[in-house]
């Protein structure tokens, strides 16, 4: 982010090369944290899915 607030502040004046930059950052960590969202719903679910796969496969060991 330093970068790119290093980079932008070379075409901007000092409030507005700040709101680009959150701005740019934001684009990026948006997506992210609706992935996120989207995957911790079925978390739990799939722990206790592969909990019981494991089980079943550590008693068919010899």
């Amino acid at each position: 982010m330093g970068i790119v607030l290093g980079i932008i502040s070379s075409f901007s004046n000092e409030p507005d090369n700040y709101v680009i930059t959150m701005i740019l950052f934001q684009l990026f960590v948006i997506p992210s944290v609706i992935a996120y969202y989207k995957v911790s719903k079925n978390s739990k679910r799939d722990i206790t899915k592969v909990r019981s796969i494991l089980r079943k496969r550590a008693k068919n060991i010899p």
